[in-house]
């Protein structure tokens, strides 16, 4: 189907520096919306849990936006691609903690 196509480019798209900025933007947006999800189920199952999104949001913007902004409009799209990918890769180690944690 073309939902699993999407899924697919979804997951790859922010990892190619020659992405559509929409293709990038949109996997941000969906490991961003796993990420939420699997905070919920994590505070659902263990409600001492301390974290939630705006924190991680911030962590990760803390270690991500780091990069020196560009010098020229021609660095722009190498720029964004930089800083997406660091995001996304933050968001999926996170991830990757969570399903630990809920697995427990």
């Amino acid at each position: 189907s073309s939902s699993v196509f999407k899924t697919d480019k979804l997951k790859t798209c922010y990892q190619n520096e020659y992405s559509s900025t929409m293709c990038i933007l949109d996997s941000y947006r969906y490991y961003h919306d796993i990420l939420s999800q699997k905070l919920v189920s994590l505070a659902e199952k263990n409600p001492t849990v301390n974290e939630n999104i705006d924190i991680i949001d911030k962590e990760i913007n803390q270690i991500c936006l780091t990069f020196p902004p560009p010098v020229y409009l021609d660095e722009l799209a190498d720029f964004t691609h930089k800083i997406t990918e660091c995001l996304v890769d933050q968001m999926k180690q996170k991830i990757d903690k969570l399903d630990e944690e809920l697995d427990k």
